[in-house]
């Protein structure tokens, strides 16, 4: 945790100078230096939901801090750290470097827990959003929040898991604005394990009857018309495809 302060006075003569101060937690290693197989499943899912959320684009090993507790199973507990490259104003900034650590830890491609889904099935974009909104993010950033976490719902609702998840994010990353297959089939239920196994994903025969997409396709008509960009295209294939 970080908050910014602004320092006056002191044996340094300071003047109004801005700065910032850092919580220190106590750890025993960054995640990089032990075998992934110690670390907690709960806790791995919840920085990898927040990472893919959030669209993270620094989350190395020594963003992972490996505490002394373990959780109730005698796995090491973790904390994640240094949030300051979330929420970019768009995915296609990323580029090739688009990366998580955890995406070669095992955990990536098990079963999601059932805390983790009961998470993800009660997301709210709309009260998220304007929560982002009240701290004073971007209406770009926002928007990166609001695609990847309904893609997120989207793939883990329906079997997926969070390896595969990450991905198709990459792979939107790398694809810039004008990917291969568009990302309002990416999104529609006909299209998605046909996409997947694009990647060599075995296809899932579990279906969701909980609709992640929900609630979600009004809010794509309250940005401003003018000018859209990729993204705009995206969420107007969302609805199309919701109304047909």
């Amino acid at each position: 945790m970080a908050v910014f302060v602004r320092i006056s006075g002191g044996p340094w003569g300071l003047v109004g100078k801005l700065g910032s101060l850092h919580y220190f937690i106590p750890h025993l290693h960054d995640s990089w230096e032990l075998s992934a197989s110690f670390y907690s499943q709960s806790d791995f899912q919840r920085i990898a939901v927040l990472d893919l959320r959030l669209l993270n684009t620094d989350r190395h090993g020594g963003n992972i801090l490996v505490l002394k507790e373990k959780d109730q199973n005698g796995a090491l507990k973790l904390v994640p750290i240094d949030h300051a490259f979330c929420l970019p104003d768009s995915i296609e900034v990323c580029g090739d470097h688009l990366w998580f650590e955890w995406m070669s830890w095992p955990q990536a491609k098990q079963p999601l827990l059932p805390e983790t889904l009961s998470y993800i099935k009660n997301i709210n974009l709309e009260a998220d959003s304007k929560t982002l909104r009240a701290l004073g993010i971007g209406e770009d950033a926002i928007y990166t929040m609001m695609w990847c976490s309904s893609l997120l719902q989207f793939t883990l609702l329906t079997g997926h898991t969070l390896y595969e998840t990450a991905e198709i994010i990459r792979y939107r990353a790398r694809c810039g604005k004008d990917p291969q297959i568009p990302l309002s089939s990416l999104l529609s239920c006909s299209q998605t394990d046909g996409y997947l196994e694009h990647f060599g994903f075995k296809k899932k025969n579990s279906e969701s009857s909980h609709n992640p997409l929900n609630g979600m396709f009004n809010m794509c008509h309250r940005r401003q018309k003018s000018a859209p960009h990729a993204m705009d295209l995206v969420w107007t294939g969302l609805c199309t495809a919701k109304a047909e």
